[in-house]
């Protein structure tokens, strides 16, 4: 039976259902798998020489016949980790200062408010119409 990381459980511990057997397959194990799955062994075979499940062996080769290569898909999106170059001009070179935020804001906030309060006459009077008021 082959041994697994996975940690031992407890009476009353829920069992997950995608418990992992191990940590991803490296691109050297991928490889030899896929060698191993082109010679004379099965999909319960490899599985089991890896330690895994037959539907990450199956996906693994699947993969393999549609792309020809067991290389990962490039990721979208920016990357997670910064480099000290791009740090350093984040914190360095901010794009805005406090004082110019606060202005834009301040500038925001007098625009929104005069646009609200001037078309109030104007909603009155289109209310007053569609109602048969009479405007003052």
């Amino acid at each position: 039976m082959p041994t697994t990381n996975a940690a031992p459980h407890r009476f009353g511990q829920e069992l997950s259902q995608n418990a992992r057997l191990g940590p991803n397959i490296t691109i050297e194990e991928r490889n030899i798998a896929i060698d191993m799955l082109r010679g004379s062994c099965g999909v319960p075979e490899v599985a089991a020489h890896f330690h895994r499940a037959c539907s990450t062996i199956r996906r693994l080769y699947q993969k393999y016949s549609t792309t020809a290569t067991t290389q990962d898909k490039p990721r979208s999106g920016r990357s997670k980790i910064f480099s000290n170059y791009q740090k350093k001009i984040i914190w360095h070179k901010p794009k805005i200062e406090y004082k110019d935020l606060i202005k834009v804001a301040t500038m925001t906030t007098r625009r929104y408010m005069e646009t609200l309060v001037g078309s109030m006459p104007r909603r009155l009077a289109v209310y007053r119409a569609s109602k048969g008021c009479q405007t003052k």
